[in-house]
This record gives C-alpha cells, sequence and structure tokens, in this order.
C-alpha cells in the first residue's frame, strides 16, 4: 500500500471511529420570504433567505468540530445529489475526495480556488455511509459524513457550482447559515407574506422541511357594526375548530361562534367608534385586515317632539296598527330595543316602520308620515281659508 492510499486509510479511521455532532439541515417550503428563526432556549437569532438553509451544529455530543473545518453537506441523508459547502481559508489548489467508510476513494475534484465560500454539488453515489474530505494547499480545510439512502443511477461525480464572488449560469446560490444547536432546544422560525404572518416552533431530532401555510382575511361581510354584533371574516387557512382561532380588534379580544377553513364568525366587542385592526390567529398563523370600522352603538329609542301646534295628536304606526294620542307638549318615545313598552307617550318601533301624526286646528287638518332613522322634531302647518269673494 502506498503513502496516499495509508494517508487516506488514517482519514477515514479517524473520521469513522469520531463521534460527529448530529447536523441537521432545515430547509423551507410555502413562502418566498426571509425567514427569522430564534432558538427560544438561547435567544440567538438568525435571518436567513426562503432558498437558504439553516444548519443546525449540535456541539452536545461527541468532539466539537472547528468551525473553520465543518463542512455543510445537505441535504442529508439523501436519496439523490447533494450539495456541498464549506469556507476555503486561502486561495489554493483545493482537493475534495469521497471515500466509503471502507476506506475505497470513490470520487475527487481537484482545482485552484480562491479564498471564500466554495460550493460543490456530489452526484451518483450508491446506497451507503462516506467520508468528505477537502485540502486546502494540503492542509485539511473540511469534513464530514454523509448518508446515501436511496439507489442512485450513473458514476459518483463531484462538480463546482461556485466559489466567492462567481456562480455557474443558471444556478442560484442559495444562502446557508449556521446555528448551535442542542438536543432539545425549541426552535421558532417566522416569516411574513403582505399582512399575514406564521410562527412555527419546532425540536429538531433529524433534517426537515418546514412547510409554512398562511392565513388571510380577504373581505368582512360589513365594512361596518355595532358593538355586540356579528361580522362574517372570509379567506383562508382558518382551520375548522373555532376554539382554536383567536380574533382581536386592536387588542380586544372577540367571541367566535364558528369557523370552518374559509369563514369565521365573530362578535364585535364593546369599543369606541372608528376605524379598527382585525386580527386573527390560528395554529401559529396570524393574518390581519385593515378595512373594518366599529360603528356607534344604535340608540335605544328615538324621541319626537312637536312643534306648530298646540292641539292633540293622533299618532299611529301604519304597519304595526297600533294608535295613540297625545298633547302637543307630549314627547314620544318610539321604543328600539325594550318591546312591549308601550305607554302613554311610548311606542314600540321596528327599523323601517312608517308612522303616521294627525293634529287639527279648527277646520283645518294636517297629516304628516315619516319613516325614522333618528329622534327628530315634527313640524305641524296648517292649510286654512280665511274668506271667499261671494
Amino acid at each position: 500500500m502506498n503513502f496516499k492510499k495509508l494517508a487516506l486509510a488514517a482519514f477515514v479511521a479517524l473520521v469513522g471511529t469520531q463521534v460527529f455532532a448530529q447536523d441537521y439541515n432545515v430547509q423551507f417550503s410555502g413562502t418566498t420570504e426571509q425567514v427569522k428563526v430564534k432558538n427560544l432556549n438561547t435567544n440567538e437569532e438568525k435571518t436567513l433567505e426562503a432558498t437558504g438553509v439553516l444548519v443546525l451544529k449540535d456541539l452536545e455530543n461527541g468532539i466539537a468540530e472547528n468551525a473553520a473545518k465543518s463542512l455543510n453537506i445537505y441535504p442529508n441523508p439523501t436519496s439523490g445529489s447533494t450539495t456541498v459547502s464549506f469556507n476555503n481559508p486561502e486561495p489554493g489548489s483545493v482537493n475534495m475526495q469521497i471515500s466509503s467508510i471502507d476506506g475505497r476513494m470513490v470520487a475527487s475534484f481537484k482545482q485552484e480556488i480562491p479564498q471564500g465560500e466554495v460550493l460543490f454539488n456530489v452526484n451518483g453515489l450508491a446506497k451507503g455511509s462516506y467520508v468528505f474530505g477537502v485540502y486546502n494547499n494540503k492542509q485539511l480545510a473540511g469534513s464530514g459524513k454523509l448518508s446515501v439512502i436511496g439507489e442512485t443511477l450513473g458514476s459518483p461525480e463531484i462538480s463546482l457550482l461556485s466559489t466567492a464572488g462567481s456562480l455557474k449560469s443558471g444556478l442560484a446560490l442559495a444562502a446557508n447559515i449556521e446555528m448551535q444547536y442542542k438536543t432539545g432546544d425549541k426552535l421558532q422560525f417566522t416569516t411574513t407574506s403582505g399582512t399575514s404572518t406564521t410562527v412555527l416552533e419546532e425540536v429538531f431530532t433529524a433534517s426537515k422541511t418546514l412547510a409554512f401555510e398562511f392565513a388571510s382575511i380577504i373581505s368582512t361581510d360589513k365594512s361596518s357594526q355595532e358593538p355586540g354584533l356579528s361580522i362574517t371574516l372570509t379567506g383562508e387557512g382558518f382551520g375548522t375548530d373555532a376554539n382554536a382561532v383567536e380574533v382581536k380588534f386592536g387588542s380586544t379580544l372577540a367571541s367566535v361562534s364558528s369557523a370552518n377553513n374559509t369563514q369565521v364568525v365573530c362578535q364585535v366587542p364593546t369599543l369606541a367608534a372608528g376605524a379598527v385592526d382585525i386580527t386573527l390567529s390560528v395554529d401559529g398563523r396570524t393574518a390581519i385586515y385593515t378595512g373594518f370600522s366599529v360603528a356607534e352603538p344604535a340608540p335605544d329609542v328615538y324621541t319626537v317632539e312637536f312643534t306648530g301646534t298646540t292641539e292633540q295628536i293622533t299618532v299611529k304606526n301604519i304597519n304595526t296598527s297600533v294608535e295613540k294620542t297625545l298633547m302637543s307638549s307630549d314627547v314620544l318615545m318610539l321604543n328600539l330595543t325594550s318591546k312591549s313598552a308601550n305607554s302613554n307617550v311610548g311606542m314600540d318601533y321596528n327599523a323601517g316602520d312608517k308612522i303616521q301624526f294627525t293634529s287639527t286646528s279648527e277646520t283645518s287638518t294636517t297629516v304628516i308620515e315619516e319613516v325614522f332613522t333618528s329622534s327628530k322634531s315634527i313640524n305641524f302647518s296648517f292649510a286654512s281659508i280665511i274668506s271667499t269673494d261671494l
């Protein structure tokens, strides 16, 4: 066995017998926006592009690898091709070698490469475990292990995708970011699309792809509604459990009476009249709607006063045929909410009812009909015949 084979065998033995920290690769789907990541146990925060890869470096077990000598290999495990990236410490001859776990070299690549981030693509590896070594000017610059869990076609091949400041035509370099991770740490992932935000929390035991789903409020059945009455929110991503849906008008919680994936019915809480944002939250998804206003509460009664007459006034609800006689000095109370509250000066009133008012002054009679939407004063004026020419 020559010197190169002995060196390779020694490297594989060293790498193969080390207890490697378990690194997890996290990728994203369902969003094109940036993803904010927070380790809820350590409060460390990172931000990366949706096309990027979060590399969780688990340093809790085994020998911690120097960050300058760590290879980011993703996906890992893989059932096809995989991408390898590392930080080349200085310009020079870079040699990447892939060996089977029993020490056989299965692929290699050598080229002059500038300092900085380097990205390789590897494919054609048969099912099994492999050891990766990257050398710069014959010094070890990075190492790692890869598991291939599916059969692949073709021969093992390493190709250079990019070096610092350059990228092969037609390829997009997805930024990858490292974060330290210990077994059991909970990570929080937040991304926003328009006025919708989704927050996911995850404890990792393997590499995975996180799929973001968004809730969105497209419309409400009423642009304005008074407190205590219901409105319907229409959109998507609401789920089907009304108990899991939280709706707030500003910072005030609303009561949710029903929910399905596209509609939520809730009651407007007691708030001052004016514009207010509606926020819907369900299973880590949050949507905000900005086109709603709280209406002034409807009055309990309309008051009706009379001018222009000193005589009695006959009042008749044309819709219900209820009839009353009032003095001109009386104030008629049209009861909107407290029904069966008829009195000498009170009358039940439903929206849209037409009220007829009749008053007579000597030989002149005036009749006025009115549909009420607010309190008002009824002014009687009379026609009179004073004389004839004969």
